[in-house]
C-alpha cells in the first residue's frame, strides 16, 4: 500500500493577499483594536490563500546486486506495478510533484555488485531512462559501494543519494579490454542525464584515461587528456587538476562526490535522512513486500516419501510461520518420489487455498517430484526446477482406475486456482493420458489438455490440436520450463535466491530436532540394510545355542527397530508386522512341534521374507518401472543382509574360532579329544571286538549294507569302494555304532 503526503505550493495572486494582510494589521493598530483579534483576522485570510492539498506518491524498491539472471526483469516488472498504483492513486495529474521512485541499489553482503552482467545492467538503465518512466523523478540511493556495471541503471536515474562512505564507481573492474561499443553505451547515458559527467563516467569505465578536472570562466570542468589540450589552446584553462590518473578506475566515495564534484545530490546513511533529503516523511519510504522484494520467506521440505503424517506436520508448520512470524514467502523444497495420492492432494488444496496476495509460494523441484508429489509443486503460485530435475512419472504410488476416474473432480478446484489446466496435472500420475498441445486460431495462445477437458470448453472450436506432449516418463526441466510449468531452471538454492531477490539465508522451518533426524534416518537405505544385518547375524547366533539368550533378545529389538523405522518412513503397516510374526510362529512350529513335510516352515519363510520386502516399498506387486526398481532394490537389500551375516559367521569360524565374543554367540568346534569322548557317550553296543573278523556281504555295499558274520548280520559301511554281494570282506575300524569294512584281497 502506498502512504501519500502533502505538500504546499504558492499561486498566483498571493501576493495582493499579502499587501491586503500587511494592511490590515496597520489599520487594526491604529485604530487601537486588540492584538489577538488583528492577528486572527489575518490567519483567516491566510487560511483562505492557502493552496489545495497537493498528494505527493513515493516508492522505494530494492535493487538486488549483482545483477544477473532475472533481476533486470524482475526490478521492471516491480517498477511497472509501481507505475500502475501512481496511476491508480492519480499521480500523474495535475501541477503537483512528479511521485518518486527511489532505487536502493543493495549488493550481497561483502560485495559491491562487480559481478554484475553488461547486458542485464544496460538492459535496466535503458528502461529507466525509457518514456514509460518520463512522468516519475527517479533517485539512485546507494547506502553501501557499488561497482562493476551496476554503475549503468545508476546512471540511468534521474538523481543520486548517497552514503558517505560507500564508494561508487569501477566500472571495468571485471573487464581486461573495453570494448568500444560498451564504451559508447556509458558515454550515452552520461551524457543523456548529465549527473556524473561523461569523462569521469569514462574514467570509471577504462584504465587507460586520464580524467582532469580543469577549472575555467565558466566554472569547474571534467574533461579527458584531448579535451584539455584544446582548452589550453584556447587559454580557457586556468588550473587542470589529475582526478582519475592513468592505470587506476574512478572510485569516490559518497562524500568526495557531494562535496568535491557535486554529483550526488545529498548524503543519507539511512532512511530517515533520505527521506529528509527528498522533503517527504520517512513513512513513505518503507518497502513494499510485493513490490520492491523484502519477503518474509521461509523453507519446508518435503522429503521422501508422503503420507498423511508428513503432510500433516508440514502443514502446522507452514501455518505456524504464517500465524507467528508472517512469512509472505514459502519456499516449498520437494524431493520425492510420492508415496499418497490422498495426502498429496491434501497438501495440494492447502497449498491453493493460501491467499496469494498476502503469500507467495514458489514449488523448488531438487531432483525429483515423482507421480503425486507433483501435484503440491503444480498447486503453488510458481515452480522453479533444478536442471535434469524430474516432474511427475512413475512413481512410488500407482493410483487405481477409480482413483484416477474420480481425479479429475478433485484437481479442477486446484488448477483452476492456480491458472493452470487439470490435464497436466491428471497427467503427472497418470502417464498413460494422452495430453496435446492445442492453440487458439485468432490469437496463437497455446494450451496443454487432454480430449476431456478440451471438449468442456465453452469455445472448444477455436482451439485446434497439434502435436501429443509425451508425459509417460514425467517432465525434465527443460520441458517444463518450455511450455511454462516452471518458470525457471535453476543449477542450486542460491540461484533461486537470486531470482525472487532473497536473502542469503532462507530461513528453514522450525522443525522439532529429534523429529527431524528421525525422519531423515529412516529416509536412507543404509540405515535399515544394517538393522536388518544385525538382525539376521543375531538370529542365527541365537539358533545355534540353546535357550534364549542376550542374541535372541538384540534380535528381536533390532526387528522392531526395522519395522518402526519403515513405519515412519510410510512402508510398512500392520500387515507387514502380522505376516512377520505369523512367518516366526509357522517356522517355530516346523521346528519344535510338528516336523514333517515342512509345509509350515517353507511357508513361514516365504511370509518372514515378503513381510521384510514388503515393509520396505509401499505397493505389493510392482506396476510401474519405479516400482519395478524399488522392488528389485528392497530385494537387493535383503538378500546383501543375509548374504553378509553369512560371510561374517564363515569369516569368523574360518580366522578368529576361537575369538571370546565369537564364541559367545556361535558354538565353536569340538576338538578331536571333545569329539572322541562324544562317540564314545554316543555309543550304545560296542563293536570294538569285530576288529579283524572276516564274513560275508549279503547285500551289496554301496557304500552302506550289510555282511554277515559268524551268525551274526551286522549293519556296516565300506571304505570307500562298492563291493558286491558274496563278496568276502574283513573289518577294518570301528567309529562309534559305525562298522568299517574293506574287501579281502585274493591270495
Amino acid at each position: 500500500m502506498f502512504i501519500t503526503s502533502t505538500c504546499r505550493s504558492t499561486r498566483p495572486g498571493s501576493s495582493s493577499k499579502l499587501v491586503l494582510i500587511c494592511c490590515t494589521l496597520v489599520h487594526g493598530m491604529l485604530l487601537g483594536l486588540p492584538t489577538g483579534l488583528v492577528i486572527s483576522s489575518s490567519s483567516q485570510l491566510l487560511a483562505q490563500d492557502a493552496p489545495q492539498a497537493a498528494k505527493v506518491l513515493a516508492q522505494r524498491l530494492v535493487v538486488p546486486l549483482p545483477i544477473v539472471n532475472d533481476v533486470d526483469s524482475n526490478v521492471k516488472r516491480s517498477v511497472l506495478a509501481v507505475l500502475d498504483r501512481f496511476q491508480k492513486e492519480g499521480g500523474f495529474q495535475g501541477e503537483g510533484a512528479r511521485p518518486i521512485l527511489v532505487l536502493e541499489f543493495r549488493p550481497r553482503e561483502g560485495t559491491a555488485g562487480e559481478s554484475s552482467e553488461f547486458d542485464r545492467s544496460y538492459s535496466l538503465a535503458r528502461f529507466l531512462t525509457s518514456d514509460q518512466l518520463r512522468q516519475v523523478r527517479t533517485v539512485a540511493y546507494l547506502p553501501k559501494s557499488v561497482q562493476g556495471h551496476s554503475l549503468l541503471p545508476v546512471l540511468g536515474c534521474q538523481q543520486i543519494i548517497m552514503a558517505a562512505d560507500a564508494q561508487l564507481g569501477a566500472a571495468g573492474i571485471s573487464d581486461e579490454h573495453v570494448d568500444p561499443g560498451v564504451r559508447l553505451v556509458y558515454e550515452n547515458f552520461a551524457d543523456r542525464r548529465r549527473v556524473v559527467k561523461p569523462a569521469v563516467v569514462l574514467g570509471m569505465l577504462d584504465r587507460q584515461l586520464i580524467v582532469y578536472q580543469v577549472t575555467t570562466p565558466q566554472g569547474p570542468r571534467y574533461v579527458l587528456a584531448d579535451e584539455l589540450e584544446q582548452l589550453k589552446k584556447e587559454g580557457l584553462a586556468s588550473e587542470a587538476k589529475t582526478i582519475i590518473p592513468a592505470g587506476d578506475l574512478g572510485l569516490f566515495t559518497g562524500k568526495q562526490l557531494r562535496l568535491e564534484f557535486g554529483f550526488v545530490s545529498h548524503l543519507a546513511a539511512n532512511e530517515v535522512e533520505l527521506a529528509e533529503a527528498l522533503e517527504i516523511p520517512a513513512s513513505l519510504l518503507s518497502e513494499d513486500p510485493s513490490f520492491g522484494g523484502k519477503w518474509r520467506p521461509v523453507r519446508v521440505n518435503l522429503e521422501g516419501r508422503i503420507n498423511n503424517q508428513k503432510v500433516a506436520r508440514l502443514k502446522n508448520e507452514i501455518r505456524k510461520q504464517l500465524d507467528d512470524h508472517e512469512v509472505n514467502f514459502v519456499c516449498l523444497w520437494i524431493d520425492s518420489p510420492g508415496g499418497s495420492l490422498a495426502a498429496s492432494v491434501d497438501l495440494a488444496n492447502y497449498l491453493a487455498e493460501l491467499d496469494s496476495t498476502q503469500v507467495k509460494t514458489v514449488a523448488f523441484i531438487n531432483q525429483e517430484a515423482l507421480a503425486d508429489a507433483a501435484l503440491p509443486a503444480l498447486a503453488c503460485d510458481e515452480m522453479v526446477m533444478v536442471d535434469g530435475a524430474r516432474l511427475g512419472g512413475p512413481g512410488e504410488y500407482q493410483p487405481s482406475r477409480k482413483e484416477l476416474k474420480n481425479l479429475e473432480e478433485t484437481l479442477g478446484p486446484i488448477a483452476q486456482a492456480k491458472g493452470r489446466n487439470w490435464s497436466l496435472m491428471k497427467a503427472m500420475v497418470a502417464p498413460k493420458l494422452q495430453v496435446f498441445r492445442y492453440q487458439r486460431a485468432d490469437t496463437g495462445e497455446e494450451r496443454y489438455l487432454c480430449r476431456d477437458e478440451w471438449g468442456k470448453l465453452k469455445d472448444q472450436q477455436q482451439w485446434l490440436e497439434q502435436q501429443e506432449l509425451s508425459v509417460v516418463e514425467g517432465l525434465l526441466s527443460g520441458k517444463a520450463q518450455e511450455i511454462a510449468i516452471s518458470r525457471k531452471t535453476v543449477q542450486n538454492l542460491d540461484e533461486l535466491k537470486v531470482l525472487y531477490q532473497l536473502p542469503d539465508e532462507l530461513e528453514l522451518a522450525e522443525t522439532p530436532r529429534l523429529t527431524q533426524a528421525l525422519d531423515r534416518l529412516v529416509a536412507q537405505p543404509w540405515f535399515v540394510s544394517t538393522l536388518l544385518f544385525f538382525a539376521f547375524l543375531f538370529l542365527m547366533s541365537e539358533i545355534s545355542a540353546p535357550g534364549l539368550g542376550i542374541p535372541g533378545f538384540m534380535a528381536i529389538v533390532c526387528f522392531l527397530l526395522f519395522f518402526w523405522a519403515q513405519f515412519l518412513n510410510g512402508t510398512a503397516g500392520w500387515l507387514e508386522v502380522l505376516l512377520f510374526v505369523s512367518g516366526i510362529i509357522f517356522v517355530a512350529l516346523e521346528i519344535f512341534v510338528i516336523p514333517g513335510l515342512g509345509i509350515f516352515g517353507i511357508g513361514g519363510g516365504v511370509m518372514i521374507v515378503g513381510a521384510i520386502i514388503m515393509a520396505s516399498q509401499t505397493f505389493v506387486v510392482p506396476r510401474n518401472s519405479y516400482q519395478l526398481d524399488v522392488f528389485m532394490n528392497s530385494l537387493l537389500r535383503f538378500v546383501l543382509a543375509c548374504g553378509g551375516v553369512i560371510v561374517v559367521i564363515w569369516a569368523m569360524i574360518r580366522f578368529f574360532p576361537n575369538n571370546f565374543w565369537f564364541r559367545q554367540v556361535v558354538l565353536a568346534p569340538l576338538s578331536p579329544e571333545e569329539l572322541a569322548a562324544q562317540e564314545l557317550r554316543e555309543e550304545i553296543v560296542s563293536w570294538k571286538h569285530l576288529i579283524g573278523e572276516q564274513g560275508m556281504t549279503s547285500t551289496p555295499l554301496v557304500p552302506a549294507g550289510k555282511v554277515r558274520i559268524g551268525h551274526k548280520l551286522i549293519d556296516v559301511v565300506s571304505d570307500g569302494d562298492m563291493i558286491e554281494k558274496g563278496i568276502p570282506v574283513v573289518v577294518a575300524e570301528v567309529k562309534g555304532n559305525r562298522v568299517v569294512v574293506r574287501q579281502v584281497e585274493s591270495p
